[in-house]
């Protein structure tokens, strides 16, 4: 899961990702209240990996981890 505001790096970071010979599937989001609510609508299957933003707007990176 990536949790990123700038679409530049989520589309970079996409791009990264089909370049590795790595089978994965990427769900991504925009904003930190986004991340939130689908980590709560996920009925107990959490990503495996989660990529964070620190600086996202209406909830950041920091408030996130303390919440987790």
């Amino acid at each position: 899961m990536l949790a990123d505001d700038d679409r530049d790096d989520r589309y970079f970071f996409e791009k990264a990702l089909e370049d590795l010979s790595v089978a994965a599937a990427l769900r991504v989001v925009s904003n930190g209240e986004a991340l939130m609510s689908c980590l709560l609508k996920t009925g107990g299957q959490l990503p495996d990996i989660l990529f964070l933003d620190l600086n996202m707007p209406c909830k950041g990176g920091k408030e996130c981890l303390q919440e987790i």
